[in-house]
């Protein structure tokens, strides 16, 4: 890993999280990624673990005793941050409801409106796994 406060935030992270990086940092590999490169995730389901702990303790205990801890856990666009840390990113983070395609044409229209260079787009379910690929500008290439 990259960061090493991400280190510590690691054992932290549910599984949805966990799934996310350890696919974005596969993804990655040894390519040189600009630090501008935005993340994009997909995801069907989100993080549902955290989700239902959290919704359980809270019809269980009450509002008053809900974890805080467990909170942040239940935010879809955690993982994609914990990935643009992972990998030291300073683009635009951005999670969509929807499968893979749709992230990819996400990406590739805030390419086309330059709001990063690239994108590591991926999908994301603790049913099915994790996917991550590197999206590129075409820039300097002939279209047609």
């Amino acid at each position: 890993m990259r960061s090493s406060l991400l280190k510590n935030k690691y054992r932290k992270m549910d599984r949805f999280a966990r799934l996310a990086v350890d696919a974005a940092l596969v993804a990655a590999g040894r390519k040189n990624i600009p630090s501008g490169t935005g993340v994009v995730v997909a995801t069907l389901t989100g993080p549902r673990s955290s989700t239902k702990e959290f919704l359980r303790d809270l019809k269980k205990h009450g509002p008053a005793h809900a974890s805080a801890l467990r909170f942040p856990h239940t935010v879809l666009n955690l993982a994609a941050g914990m990935v643009s840390i992972a990998l030291g990113l300073r683009g635009p983070v951005v999670t969509v409801i929807g499968r893979l395609n749709e992230a990819v044409q996400i990406a590739a229209g805030m390419i086309e409106y330059r709001q990063a260079p690239a994108f590591l787009v991926g999908f994301v379910d603790e049913g099915s796994g994790a996917e991550f690929l590197l999206l590129r500008s075409a820039k300097g290439k002939k279209r047609g």
